[in-house]
């Protein structure tokens, strides 16, 4: 039940974080580099919760964040 809170909240933040890159996706270099530093802060909190489970989720949300921001950079 906990880890599927995570994953929850996990997927929200995320999704609140593309809404904000979208508001301000003609800084590409800025929006890639919070992006990464949001993805790193989580990481780093949710490690001392569920050590290494929360791995490849979130290499797997850098990922598509990452590529959704370029794409975001290419249509603005």
């Amino acid at each position: 039940m906990v880890h599927g809170m995570f994953y929850a909240v996990l997927l929200l933040v995320f999704l609140v974080s593309l809404v904000a890159q979208w508001l301000f996706r003609e800084y590409f270099e800025f929006s890639l580099c919070l992006y990464s530093v949001e993805i790193l802060f989580i990481g780093v909190l949710s490690w001392y919760g569920f050590g290494s489970l929360v791995f490849l989720p979130l290499v797997g949300l850098w990922l598509a964040g990452t590529g959704i921001i370029f794409m975001m950079h290419r249509l603005a």
